[in-house]
């Protein structure tokens, strides 16, 4: 019968475009049951996308299993569903695990002075520059004087300090990284030195760790807890450092028993202010007071195995007092540090001295532009162990004398008029004098000032200051002449200023000249 006969549609015939949305209908649903746990979807990275690419053309070179495109349209709205349609040169954001190993990339967020890179597999160090990406096994490296600044695909900066080598390593599940030489400070990331892993323990509930790891010149591995708790393992040994310590692993050895980290600097500065004395003659002092070696409690009462000694004690009694004792690293050198950021996200210097009483800070040989900058310092003891940096102290530098011009009058001029203007410009609240005569300057900047001159050599001294100390001057000598010989006028000022400048000294005189005109008639006219 007609009524049970059932059409079915040649497949041949079969639209393509109908065709092409169900596969991608089926597969959306199918990866939708499939979704990795939400944790690992919340580390993204972020890719441009380059003219001609299409999801499908990203997916086949990105992922490591590319029929897991429609994952990428869980965090990017605005792309159509069709993999086949050409992206408008957008930037997609993919989830990190979905990524292959050797195109995750971290960048190079942040670099002072000089700083090197290397891509995997080769051999030569290139220079780097800021927000170039970095993949799996390439290395940066930081000369002299130098830092740079990494960020991982999860977002974590590592800070890496000068005379530095870093392999980046980003991770399935976690970043990682490996220092070859001089030091890094991190959060999250653990950190691999030649025998040694650094592994910050993270929980919910805790807040995000903070600590360093350094290489010595003899391949000793220092690590330093600032925040959290750190796990470090070396020769089949872990040891947990909590905050405020830190431990020394030798080389070929295992972990050395947590020792306290030196403490944050006591510092007292001038009393005269800060902002005023760097600006004035280009330094800062700053007094330090200089720690003793000290004893410092060790977790456990434990001896510290690489140079720790029991406390010597001689009274009766004393010796159940020391046992949980240990006699702390003296403190040889400070670390300072100046920022323009309270934050110290960027440097913009670092030195490490020997330490002594007194930190002179000169600006001037520092060659700090001008500007509002923020300084601290921390203790560095003996074994290389750096502990906490003071609190950031503000002091500003304003070394550049202000601005000074002087539109007339000009040098040499002969003048016949009654007044010989000076008229210029100059920055607003300074104190200007004309030949040591106080002066008033305008909001603008502009100043003007009448010079009642007699016949012959007039020398005119212009002079600024800023509230630092910071002084610009300025001469003209002119000739004043009989009226109607001069081979020169002076212009009448024509600014606002000028006008109130020139009513100034014009009234008073005015007021004196008919006040001697009244008093000449009434002598005449009195009986």
């Amino acid at each position: 019968m007609k009524g049970d006969l059932i059409i079915m549609p040649d497949a041949k015939k079969l639209n393509l475009t109908t065709a092409r949305r169900l596969s991608v209908f089926l597969a959306v649903f199918y990866f939708a049951l499939c979704a990795p746990p939400s944790h690992s979807a919340e580390v993204l990275q972020e890719i441009t996308v380059k003219e001609g690419d299409t999801l499908w053309s990203i997916s086949n070179f990105y992922l490591k299993d590319p029929r897991r495109w429609p994952d990428i349209l869980k965090h990017n709205p605005r792309l159509s569903n069709d993999p086949n349609i050409v992206l408008p040169g957008m930037r997609i954001q993919v989830p990190i695990y979905l990524i292959k190993e050797h195109l995750r990339a971290a960048h190079l967020v942040y670099i002072l002075q000089d700083v090197r890179f290397r891509r995997r597999q080769e051999a030569e160090w290139k220079r780097a520059w800021t927000n170039m990406e970095l993949y799996e096994d390439d290395g940066v490296r930081t000369l002299e004087k130098s830092q740079a600044q990494v960020k991982l695909p999860s977002g974590e900066v590592l800070r890496l300090f000068e005379n530095s080598l870093l392999i980046v390593k980003p991770e399935k599940m976690e970043d990682q990284a490996e220092l070859l030489a001089g030091e890094v400070r991190s959060s999250k990331t653990k950190i691999i030195t030649a025998e040694t892993v650094v592994k910050p323990q993270i929980t919910a509930k805790s807040e995000a760790p903070d600590f360093k790891t350094k290489i010595k010149a003899d391949k000793t591995t220092l690590v330093e807890v600032y925040k959290g708790v750190i796990d470090v393992t070396a020769q089949g040994k872990t040891v947990t450092v909590s905050e405020g310590f830190g431990t020394e692993v030798k080389f070929r050895d295992s972990p050395s028993a947590p020792l306290r980290l030196p403490d944050m600097p006591d510092l007292k500065i001038d009393a005269r202010d800060a902002k005023a004395q760097a600006s004035r003659d280009g330094k800062l002092e700053i007094s330090i007071a200089v720690p003793d070696a000290g004893y410092m409690p060790s977790p456990g009462g434990r001896q510290h195995q690489s140079g720790a000694r029991m406390e010597k004690t001689s009274g009766e009694g004393e010796e159940q007092k020391s046992a949980g004792r240990i006699l702390g690293s003296a403190v040889k050198k400070y670390r300072l540090q100046v920022s323009t950021s309270q934050a110290f996200v960027s440097i913009s210097h670092e030195e490490t001295k020997d330490l002594t009483s007194k930190i002179s800070l000169d600006f001037t040989r520092l060659g700090l532009p001008d500007g509002l900058y923020y300084w601290r310092v921390s203790y560095i003891d003996q074994l290389g162990f750096e502990g906490r940096y003071s609190e950031p102290r503000a002091f500003t530098v304003d070394v550049t004398p202000p601005p000074l011009e002087v539109y007339s009058p000009e040098d040499g001029a002969e003048y016949d008029t009654e007044f010989v203007y000076v008229e210029g410009k100059t920055e607003a609240g300074v104190a200007l004098t004309v030949n040591d005569v106080p002066t008033n300057v305008e909001a603008d900047g502009k100043f003007l000032y009448a010079i009642l001159a007699k016949e012959g050599v007039v020398k005119i001294k212009i002079s600024v200051a800023d509230a630092t100390g910071n002084a610009t001057s300025a001469e003209r000598t002119v000739m004043k002449v009989k009226k109607g010989t001069a081979a020169k006028r002076v212009f009448k000022p024509l600014t606002a200023v000028g006008q109130k400048a020139a009513s100034t000294v014009t009234l008073p005189i005015a007021i004196l000249t008919i006040s001697v005109i009244v008093g000449v008639i009434l002598i005449i006219v009195r009986p």
